[in-house]
């Protein structure tokens, strides 16, 4: 977006485009009234819209793969839209259908993830997923994600995929199962030093710059 920036506008920016990250503001779990979603076998989650730029297809294809190896895991899905469908169908024909639950929108999502195993980023392309952010603050134990922002990679704890491919996707799901860790304290140090919202003010106002009189972003029309 920083590099892009610059062809939507009238004139040199120069050294005036700063790129701060996006803040979190947290929740209290504790004040949601639902039971979290406790299963006794070990249990995926992923959280989002669905629609086909998320990737939830690659994800069921890779939960597949993973399943057949590690039977004790079930995979539970947040989120509604337009592909749910088509996504349920495809469960059908991979067999999977008893292991993977559609939840469908839900209010509380830091809740439904709270204490998870692991959780799963499958989109094909993001800016930057803040579902990871939500998954982190809910206590997910382990977080696997597809290469869908340069940034991922960067983030200590998350297990990101060689590329966008189904197989490369189970590949990294099958490395937090083999050897299950808890990167919950890291993940909690990582939002309370990149992501707070006192860092975001910091970044905001070490940034601030003066922009030109006449400096203006294109009409959308």
């Amino acid at each position: 977006m920083k590099e892009a920036l610059p062809t939507f506008v009238r004139r040199s920016l120069g050294n005036r485009i700063a790129v701060i990250k996006n803040p979190f503001v947290p929740r209290d779990l504790s004040k949601h009234t639902k039971h979290a979603c406790i299963c006794s076998q070990r249990r995926i989650v992923a959280c989002g819209r669905l629609v086909e730029i998320k990737g939830y297809d690659r994800l069921l294809r890779a939960f597949k793969i993973h399943e057949s190896s590690f039977p004790e895991y079930s995979l539970f899905i947040i989120g509604d839209g337009p592909e749910r469908d088509r996504l349920q169908e495809l469960c059908s024909d991979l067999g999977i259908e008893q292991k993977v639950t559609f939840h469908g929108h839900s209010k509380s999502p830091l809740h439904e993830m709270s204490g998870a195993s692991m959780g799963v980023v499958s989109s094909r392309s993001e800016g930057f997923p803040n579902v990871i952010l939500e998954m982190m603050y809910a206590g997910v134990a382990d977080i696997v994600s597809t290469p869908c922002t340069e940034s991922i990679s960067k983030i200590e704890g998350v297990h990101v995929a060689e590329d966008l491919s189904v197989e490369a996707l189970a590949e990294q799901m099958r490395i937090c199962a083999k050897k299950p860790s808890n990167n919950s304290l890291i993940y909690a140090s990582y939002l309370r030093e990149e992501h707070s919202m006192e860092v975001f003010a910091s970044q905001v106002v070490g940034h601030r710059v003066s922009m030109p009189s006449d400096f203006q972003l294109p009409s959308l029309d």
